[in-house]
């Protein structure tokens, strides 16, 4: 019996995190610190219109949340704890 033996090394995300669509829309933006999500994450439509901009603190959200809704008419808030 053959065995092969791997080396998988373990990355800790750290710093800016940007995600596009296939076609270059920005779709996510946010950070990493110590391998966890930290401070501002701002989620788009599809469209490029902004869907949410969440605050994170240590991997847990943290103040103040907002919802865009997706014709841009207004947007809801919720303080998280």
């Amino acid at each position: 019996m053959k065995t092969k033996q791997i080396l998988i090394k373990m990355v800790k995300k750290e710093g800016k995190l940007k995600k596009y669509l296939d076609n270059g829309q920005l779709v996510m933006d946010g950070a990493y610190k110590n391998d966890k999500q930290d401070g501002l994450w701002v989620m788009y439509y599809d469209n490029g219109k902004k869907h949410s901009e969440i605050h994170f603190k240590e991997d847990k959200k943290n103040g103040l949340f907002k919802y865009y809704d997706i014709e841009k008419k207004g947007w809801l808030a919720r303080v998280l704890i």
